[in-house]
């Protein structure tokens, strides 16, 4: 099914309404992060986020930013994933 081309107008309303929505979203779900990440450094210690390189669509590499569920080490403890 073709969608018809947004207009000028409508391109900007929908821009605005997912910038306002993001921040609702976020505000909402902060308290619920802040505890979480909380949690993380009482159970495993820092760092809280982890970091790792993937491949998304078209091969395209990006790094999803996530709060640790396994030790700092965990990767070399559990076997290396694969690289990117």
């Amino acid at each position: 099914m073709l969608e018809a081309p947004r207009t000028f107008y409508a391109t900007k309303a929908k821009r605005v309404v997912d910038f306002v929505g993001s921040l609702v979203l976020l505000l909402i779900t902060a308290p619920i992060h802040a505890i979480c990440a909380a949690a993380v450094v009482k159970d495993v210690g820092r760092p809280v986020y982890f970091h790792q390189s993937r491949a998304g669509k078209d091969g395209r590499v990006f790094q999803p930013h996530k709060l640790r569920t396994m030790t700092v080490d965990g990767e070399r403890i559990h076997g290396e994933s694969r690289r990117v």
